[in-house]
C-alpha cells in the first residue's frame, strides 16, 4: 500500500483477531497520526519514507519491525517489545515509553532521542543511537549493549548486570539505583557524574576509551583520548572487583597489573576529580585478576569509609577513618603499602613516581577495609581526643579590657543526636 495519510487507524481494541499480522505499510510521505489498537505482529512491518507525528501502538510490537525514514515526534506502546522487534529511526525521536519490557530487541535512533521512558525490564537488548537527551529504565538493565555516537546527556536504571555501555562522546549522568554488576562503561570523553546506590561489582569505568563496537576492552577498534575529565563517582555499597581509569590503557583486561601505560604518551589532561565509596574496597583476589583507581594526571580525592571510634556517629567524624587521597599532582602514585596507619588524609606522596608517569592506587588483595587483618590496606584514626589551645598571654590580657576585640570561634562539644528527619537520596548521612 503506497499513499499519503493524514490519520492512520487499525484494528479494535477489545478484539485480539484485529492484531496486525504479517502484514507489510509501506507510506511514502509524512503521517500525522497512527493508531493501532492492537498488537504488530509476526513480521509485520510497518514503514514510513517522511516525518511522523505520532504513532501509538495499543498492545505489543511482537517479532515486528518500524521504520520511520525521517523524524518521530511522538513512539507509544502499551505492553512489550520482544522477539527480536526492531524500531529504526533515520532522523529525531522526541518521546519514547514502552509501557512494558522491552526484551531481545533493537532500537536503531540515527538521530537524537530526546526522552526514553521503559516502565519494565529492558533485556537483551540492543541500543544504538547518535546522542541521548534522558534514557530512564525503572527497572532492571540486564545483558545488554548500548552504543551512543555522539553524547548521553542522562541514563537511570534500577539494577544494571551484564551492560556494556559505550559512548564515542561524554556522559553527563549516570544513575544506577541498586547495584551496577558484571559492566563496562566506555567513554572516550568527559564523564560527569556516576552513582550507585547498592555495590559496585566487577566492573570497569574508563575515561578515555571508546571500545568500539566489539565491547572488548583492548581490541584493534578501541579508538582512544588522552582528553578525559572523570568529575564524581558515587557508590553507596561497596566496590568490590572493579576498576576506574581515566586516560589510561590496561594493556589487557585488568588495570593495576603492572604494565598500564598512558594513552597518548601524556598528550592531553586525564583526570579524576572525586570518588566516594561509603562502603570497602575489596579485591576478592581472584586469580589472575587485579584493579586499580588510576589516571595520567592525577586523582584529588578518593574517599572510602572504613572504620572509626566506637561511639561516635559518622557525621561526628565526616573525615576520620576515611581512605583519602588529595590534591595529587602528575606522575605521582599512591601505593597500597604506603598509606599505613594514618588519620583519614593520606596525601601522595611526591617522591613516589613510577616509571610510566602516571598515578595509580592499586587494590591490594581481600579489600581495603578495617585495620588489623594481615594483607589489607589499614587506615584508621589516630587522635582520639581533643586538646586545648592556649590563647597567648598578651591577647588573654587584652580582651580583658577591650571586649570587642575579635576572637577565634570556640569548639562547642554538644549531643549528637540525629533529627527524625528522613536523609535524602543525594545525602550521604542524614542531619544532625
Amino acid at each position: 500500500m503506497e499513499c499519503t495519510l493524514g490519520k492512520l487507524q487499525v484494528g479494535q481494541k477489545n478484539d485480539p483477531a484485529s492484531n496486525i499480522s504479517n502484514s507489510v505499510f509501506n507510506i511514502g510521505d509524512a503521517l500525522n497520526n497512527v493508531l493501532l489498537k492492537q498488537s504488530l505482529t509476526a513480521n509485520s512491518i510497518f514503514k514510513v519514507e517522511g516525518h511522523i507525528g505520532k504513532i501509538i501502538i495499543d498492545k505489543y510490537l511482537v517479532g515486528s519491525t518500524i521504520e520511520a525514514g525521517k523524524n518521530i515526534a511522538k513512539l507509544f506502546i502499551g505492553a512489550s517489545v520482544i522477539n527480536q522487534s526492531t524500531i529504526h529511526i533515520e532522523g529525531n525521536l522526541n518521546f519514547l515509553k514502552i509501557k512494558k519490557s522491552f526484551t531481545e530487541s533493537t532500537l536503531n535512533i540515527g538521530g537524537h532521542l530526546g526522552k526514553g521512558n521503559f516502565d519494565n525490564d529492558v533485556f537483551d537488548a540492543t541500543f544504538l543511537i547518535d546522542s541521548v537527551g534522558k534514557i530512564k529504565v525503572k527497572d532492571d538493565l540486564m545483558n545488554t549493549r548500548i552504543t551512543i555516537t555522539s553524547d548521553l546527556t542522562k541514563l537511570q536504571t534500577g539494577d544494571a548486570r551484564n551492560l556494556s555501555l559505550r559512548i564515542a562522546g561524554s556522559l553527563g549522568n549516570l544513575t544506577v539505583k541498586r547495584s551496577l554488576d558484571a559492566s563496562l562503561i566506555s567513554v572516550l570523553n568527559d564523564i560527569g557524574t556516576i552513582r550507585v546506590g547498592g555495590d559496585l561489582n566487577h566492573t570497569n569505568l574508563i575515561g578515555g576509551i571508546d571500545v568500539g563496537g566489539d565491547f572488548l576492552l583492548g581490541t584493534a577498534d578501541d579508538v582512544k583520548s588522552g582528553e578525559t575529565m572523570i568529575h564524581n563517582i558515587f557508590v553507596r555499597g561497596d566496590m568490590i572487583d572493579s576498576s576506574i581509569a581515566a586516560g589510561i590503557n590496561p594493556n589487557g583486561l585488568y588495570f593495576g597489573d603492572g604494565d598500564d601505560t598512558a594513552i597518548n604518551n601524556h598528550l592531553g589532561t586525564a583526570r579524576i576529580e572525586r570518588v566516594i565509596i561509603k562502603g570497602e574496597i575489596i579485591n576478592t583476589g581472584l586469580l589472575g585478576e587485579s584493579y586499580a583507581i588510576t589516571a595520567d594526571d592525577g586523582i584529588d580525592l578518593i574517599l572510602s569509609a572504613l572504620l572509626r571510634p566506637d561511639g561516635f556517629p559518622l557525621p561526628a567524624l565526616s573525615e576520620a577513618g576515611w581512605l583519602v587521597a588529595m590534591a595529587c599532582d602528575k606522575g605521582n602514585r599512591l601505593l597500597g603499602d604506603q598509606v599505613g596507619d594514618q588519620l583519614g588524609e593520606v596525601c601522595i606522596d611526591p617522591t613516589c613516581k613510577q616509571p610510566s608517569g602516571f598515578q595509580e592506587l592499586v587494590v591490594p588483595p581481600k579489600s581495603v577495609r578495617q585495620p588489623g587483618r594481615r594483607g589489607e590496606l589499614r587506615v584508621r584514626p589516630e587522635l582520639t581526643e581533643f586538646q586545648a589551645i592556649k590563647e597567648p598571654g598578651p591577647e588573654r590580657r587584652l580582651l580583658q579590657v577591650v571586649p570587642f576585640v575579635p576572637v577565634p570561634t570556640t569548639l562547642v562539644l554538644g549531643s549528637l543526636e540525629e533529627s527524625d528527619r528522613t536523609a535524602r537520596r543525594d545525602e550521604l548521612d542524614p542531619p544532625l
